[in-house]
């Protein structure tokens, strides 16, 4: 089976120096969005331009999600390449998600959250993840080496 969109002659790929995350579809390249970026401007010129849904998938329900951290971290370095030296006109940026949810190709099985989800307790308490307190600590400090340390007496909500 070929996944992509036979109307547009589209194939989904991939190169396999790209690390997988746990979504069939998703692979890690953040070159990628600095690329993609830069293709951006060529094309349509000093346009405001906000990334959003921006978010790395995973299959195991872990606090220490230090994949997610990584993938936040590499990917908003090449952010600011493209706005630092390339001279892209980025006003905005989302990771998603804030909360594991229901993903439409995934049903629950695929977390994307900053947050966890416990989906088997009627209440569906959150709990933060390590990368919701790195995320967090990277808006405070306007930098992208922070620690994970909670700077709240409590990681979990209702």
């Amino acid at each position: 089976m070929v996944e992509g969109s036979p109307e547009l002659k589209a194939v989904f790929q991939y190169h396999p120096d790209w690390k997988a995350t746990g979504s069939r579809v998703l692979w890690i390249y953040p070159e990628g969005l600095r690329r993609s970026l830069v293709w951006l401007k060529k094309q349509y010129g000093d346009v405001e331009i906000v990334v959003t849904e921006n978010g790395y998938s995973s299959k195991i329900n872990n606090r220490e999600d230090t994949d997610r951290i990584n993938f936040i971290k590499t990917y908003l370095e090449q952010l600011l390449l493209a706005i630092k030296e390339d001279g892209v006109n980025v006003t905005g940026y989302t990771v998603w998600s804030l909360m594991d949810n229901f993903e439409w190709g995934e049903g629950y099985g695929s977390m994307f959250g900053l947050y966890s989800v416990d989906f088997n307790n009627p209440s569906r308490p959150r709990t933060a993840r390590q990368s919701a307190l790195y995320y967090a600590n990277v808006i405070k400090a306007h930098n992208l080496d922070v620690t994970t340390s909670s700077t709240t007496n409590s990681s979990e909500t209702n």
